[in-house]
C-alpha cells in the first residue's frame, strides 16, 4: 500500500516537473518578444504624445488665424458701414 502511494506521488511529481520545464521553456522563448513589445509600446506612446502636441499646435494656429481674420473683417465692415 505504501509502495503504491509512493509510485503515485512519483508519477505526479514527474508530471509536475514536466509541466514546469515546459512552462520555463515557453517563458524563455517568449521573454525576448515581450521585451520587444514593451519597447515598441513605449515608442508608440511617445509618438502619440508628439502627434497630440502637433495637433494642439495646429488647433491654436487655426483659432489664432480665425480670430485675426474676424478682427480684420470686422474692422473692414465697420469702416464701410461706419
Amino acid at each position: 500500500m505504501a509502495e503504491d502511494i509512493l509510485k503515485e506521488i512519483n508519477t505526479r511529481l514527474t508530471r509536475v516537473e514536466t509541466l514546469v520545464e515546459f512552462m520555463a521553456k515557453s517563458i524563455n522563448e517568449v521573454a525576448p518578444r515581450l521585451s520587444y513589445l514593451e519597447k515598441e509600446t513605449e515608442r508608440q506612446k511617445d509618438s502619440l504624445k508628439v502627434a497630440h502636441n502637433r495637433l494642439n499646435d495646429m488647433d491654436r494656429r487655426f483659432y489664432w488665424f480665425v480670430g485675426i481674420s474676424i478682427t480684420i473683417l470686422g474692422g473692414i465692415i465697420a469702416k464701410i458701414w461706419g
